[in-house]
């Protein structure tokens, strides 16, 4: 039997001096956290920083 819980909550996100609060949907199921990129530049500005090489990241499971 799998169980998975959800909850959702009023929550704070702070990025770089700037503050939001939005309501979030908390899952156990998945393995990643996500934020929508039109929520993220809505509050926080669409100012992106080229990366000096590529980053590579791993999925809680392992693979790339």
């Amino acid at each position: 039997m799998v169980l998975t819980v959800r909850a959702v909550k009023e929550v704070r996100i702070r990025f770089k001096g700037r503050e939001t609060a939005c309501t979030a949907l908390f899952d156990s199921g998945p393995g990643i956290t996500a934020i929508q990129r039109n929520f993220f530049e809505k509050h926080f500005g669409s100012e992106w920083s080229t990366l000096d090489r590529p980053l590579v990241l791993f999925w809680i499971n392992g693979n790339p």
